[in-house]
């Protein structure tokens, strides 16, 4: 990263902290209600106790070849890629809190690391279809997830794009992408799931994370929150939310600090 790029994002993050507003000030009834609804975590925070245990007894020195927009060897240890790759509570409670609120029964997740979003999106009757390109933490997610007794999270070892092409996003009402974090590919996956919705005209949801992880990757926030098909725009810091709902309003865009109940 360049020192022009650095001040650029540390320009983007006080521009939100400087925006960034509570559920107090909100005027939409929808947004009030998705952020003041109380939605129990406590089974999610001891099931999350439970894998942090299972990963670090599980592990070992592994070497791996990382891919996405920093592609490189990487040779380390299974729990210090998961200390260093996890999803940190804040954003586990933001996907959690989304996902419980709108009820969402069928996920897609791109990018699934060692399951940490993956847990966060689930509930007792949702069905979560995972993909990732890397083995490193998914085959320990799935040893886990064998260990819960958790049958409705499918495990896909796949690039993005191999996925597309060989399965259709119109089953899907909620897509968490977090992985390429480049400006086309985030592009790509974005507008095909879009594109297979609208014509539909369903409602969805689309959540992706790091949106100021880079230049790129604000530049494709930027974009695709003016989509014409978006009408509520959840900007959360580090985590963004996109959303077509059947509320037929103009386009909303909340800087949100993310307090929830």
């Amino acid at each position: 990263m360049t020192l022009k790029d650095f001040f650029f994002i540390v320009l983007l993050w006080l521009k939100f902290i400087l925006k960034a507003q509570t559920r107090m000030r909100l005027h939409s009834p929808l947004i009030f209600d998705l952020m003041s609804k109380s939605i129990d975590k406590k089974a999610h925070q001891k099931r999350m106790k439970r894998y942090n245990t299972f990963v670090k007894n599980h592990d070992k020195s592994v070497s791996y070849r990382s891919i996405g927009a920093k592609e490189h060897l990487v040779n380390t240890t299974l729990y210090e890629v998961y200390r260093r790759t996890k999803l940190g509570s804040i954003d586990q409670n933001i996907i959690n809190q989304i996902s419980f609120y709108f009820n969402s029964q069928e996920i897609l997740e791109f990018g699934t690391s060692f399951g940490c979003s993956t847990l966060a999106l689930k509930s007792d009757t949702n069905k979560i279809t995972t993909v990732d390109g890397l083995e490193i933490g998914t085959e320990i997610l799935k040893e886990f997830l064998a260990l819960e007794n958790i049958s409705n999270i499918q495990c896909i070892t796949s690039d993005f794009d191999t996925f597309m092409s060989h399965f259709s996003f119109e089953p899907y009402t909620l897509f968490y992408l977090d992985g390429n974090h480049r400006y086309n590919p985030t592009m790509r996956y974005v507008k095909n799931f879009i594109q297979a919705k609208i014509s539909k005209e369903d409602s969805f949801i689309i959540i992706l994370d790091d949106i100021r992880y880079s230049r790129e990757m604000w530049t494709a926030w930027h974009e695709l929150s003016a989509d014409q098909n978006i009408n509520y725009i959840l900007d959360f810091g580090k985590i963004g939310v996109l959303m077509r709902h059947s509320h037929r309003v103009a386009k909303q865009y909340y800087y949100l600090w993310p307090m929830f109940g």
